[in-house]
């Protein structure tokens, strides 16, 4: 009953994306693909080279993606299982078609299409998320341009210098390269681009840099809602 009140009450109709420690700019919500961030005022949608990006689904339907944790995110005593399980339920009672997101066991199996895993991603990088499988880019008149995400691999930075907290502890020494960052707050963001929601500028867990806070803000809510209307172009 609470997953049909979640889907009622919607009302609104890269390859590489890093969260650093540094801010970015960036728009109110956003797409993965469009040219917020390259200076333009584009959305996604107007171009071959910014498509719109969704996870296919039928008409006023939300799919359900399983998503393997490699145990390299629970390295250097820190769990990130625990953050991502915990930014899963946040997304999954978001008011928007988006998918329900929940871990698996197994691999290959039921994660083929979702991956977590740890690795060292350079200095001031918290995560990143990639998509290493898209559909072809197709054209509808009412959607744009538009691609189908197949695939989503996130990482987590494991380099010796950063240290994950649940604190909400966040500092950067540009010197050293030493990092402290809240893991829930990555954990949350990360998820977000697996949603495809892009970067933005306002108060919000898809703003790149540190914040006080760890769970979906107004922003990220609209970007789901806008993104995941129930209808989507259908390949």
């Amino acid at each position: 009953m609470a997953n049909l009140v979640r889907r009622l009450i919607c009302v609104w109709a890269l390859s590489l994306i890093a969260l650093v420690a540094t801010t970015g700019t960036g728009l109110a919500w956003s797409q993965v693909f469009n040219d917020f961030d390259n200076g333009g005022s584009g959305y996604c949608g107007g171009s071959t080279t910014y498509p719109c990006v969704y996870w296919q689904e039928a008409n006023y339907t939300s799919i359900t993606i399983y998503s393997y944790f490699e145990p390299s995110v629970d390295s250097d005593n820190y769990s990130f299982t625990t953050a991502i399980n915990r930014a899963f339920s946040d997304f999954n009672a978001a008011p928007a078609y988006n998918p329900y997101t929940y871990q698996c066991t197994n691999r290959p199996g039921c994660g083929t299409n979702v991956y977590y895993g740890s690795t060292g991603l350079g200095c001031g990088v918290y995560g990143a998320t990639q998509w290493p499988v898209l559909s072809a880019i197709e054209y509808s008149s009412t959607f744009g341009y538009y691609q189908f995400v197949r695939q989503v691999n996130v990482y987590f930075n494991t380099n010796s210098i950063v240290s994950w907290n649940n604190s909400l502890t966040w500092s950067f020494d540009p010197g050293t390269c030493a990092v402290q960052a809240d893991g829930r707050k990555v954990a949350t963001h990360e998820t977000g681009h697996l949603m495809s929601l892009g970067h933005t500028s306002y108060t919000a867990v898809m703003h790149q840099g540190p914040e006080n806070f760890y769970s979906l803000q107004s922003n990220d809510i609209q970007g789901l809602q806008a993104i995941y209307t129930g209808t989507q172009p259908s390949s």
